[in-house]
């Protein structure tokens, strides 16, 4: 089960909470929370901050579209990231993300071109 509550605190900045729950055939319940804010610094400048508290493992991720088949449970998700326009079809993005799991941890750091396809 995935839900999704969302805050607009004024035109530039927007907070999501998305509680998780995950139940398997073998009667294991895992939790978890993910949040994220976003803050417009300009219409051409965003920046974003995502936590991720709990356990979770085999979820779905609603703004991606992505299903993330993980045996190994995970207990965290901290990262950052901010864009920028170019110009209208073109963003640059980077940032950074730590998650960890329970016998391991990952960092990511990135940097990429983002572009709209308009036909």
């Amino acid at each position: 089960m995935n839900i999704r509550f969302e805050f607009f605190f004024n035109y530039y900045t927007y907070l999501s909470f998305r509680p998780n729950c995950y139940f398997e055939n073998s009667t294991k319940k895992l939790f978890s929370f993910a949040s994220k804010l976003t803050h417009w610094f300009s219409p051409d400048f965003i920046g974003n901050i995502n936590l991720t508290l709990g356990n979770r493992r085999y979820y779905f991720d609603n703004d991606l579209l992505t299903i993330y088949n993980q045996y190994e449970t995970q207990k965290l998700v901290l990262g950052g990231s901010l864009d920028y326009s170019i110009i209208d079809e073109l963003n640059i993005s980077g940032g950074y993300q730590h998650t960890k799991f329970e016998s391991f941890s990952v960092n990511y750091f990135f940097l990429g071109l983002r572009s709209k396809i308009i036909y």
